[in-house]
């Protein structure tokens, strides 16, 4: 039968490095914690501000609007056919 057990120096030495990882790991984080990060972008904390040709490109409010796109079809379980 095979030993795999370690010595009491290299389960000091094993624990010792697993620690030093663990403070590295730590200093990183508060390192990147310490740093700014861009707030977003400008474009979404400026108030809506309409652009002059959508004004002119708006119907006027006393013409009836009149619908370029054809009625879709209704199935005629649904009531689409028209009675005769």
């Amino acid at each position: 039968m095979i030993d795999f057990s370690l010595s009491d120096e290299q389960q000091q030495l094993r624990d010792r490095t697993f620690r030093q990882g663990q403070d590295q790991r730590r200093q990183q984080r508060g390192q990147q914690r310490g740093q700014q990060r861009p707030q977003g972008d400008p474009i979404f904390s400026k108030p809506y501000e309409p652009s002059a040709s959508s004004d002119s490109s708006a119907p006027k409010a006393g013409a009836p609007q009149q619908s370029k796109r054809r009625q879709p079809q209704v199935a005629a379980l649904l009531g689409g056919l028209k009675r005769a």
